[in-house]
């Protein structure tokens, strides 16, 4: 599988035009767990040829590797993490008929316990945070001013206790 983590200046090359079209389609561009497509580099690289080369060359991804459509236009089968068959998650979530795992009865459940595992490189113990602020403000709204805020912190920022 391969390290995606938030390579600094990597989101520099975002079209803004195509981030503002994107605020449009919320619930396609954030996955059923929480993670926001919509500032995840591998799908950014998509529609950016400079990102797509930047991210193969860090990461040692074949360049026809690099480009995500996000995990609902995947159906849950993400190509560039080599995966080969659907995210519990997403199948979950497809089984009972809900858009966001916090709008399950069951959530939380153990699909949600964080793990340090890799967490220096893929940004999954946001899941969490990110369902909480998908509940309070709607997707739109977290798209729009906290996804890629919440994203850079977690690389980026230092903790406040």
């Amino acid at each position: 599988m391969y390290e995606i983590r938030l390579i600094a200046g990597d989101l520099a090359h975002r079209n803004d035009s195509l981030y503002k079209e994107n605020v449009m389609d919320s619930i396609r561009l954030i996955a059923p767990c929480g993670l926001a497509c919509s500032d995840c580099p591998m799908h950014l690289a998509k529609d950016s040829p400079g990102l797509k080369i930047s991210l193969s060359d860090k990461l040692g991804i074949p360049i026809e590797k690099v480009a995500c459509g996000c995990c609902r236009d995947e159906h849950g089968v993400i190509n560039c993490n080599e995966a080969t068959s659907c995210c519990a998650v997403f199948s979950c979530s497809e089984e009972k008929g809900v858009e966001f795992c916090c709008d399950c009865a069951d959530f939380p459940c153990e699909r949600y316990q964080p793990y340090a595992d890799r967490a220096s490189e893929v940004p999954h113990n946001l899941k969490m945070y990110n369902l909480g602020l998908i509940k309070k403000l709607g997707s739109e709204k977290f798209i729009k001013k906290y996804a890629k805020q919440t994203r850079e912190n977690y690389f980026k920022g230092k903790c406040k206790i």
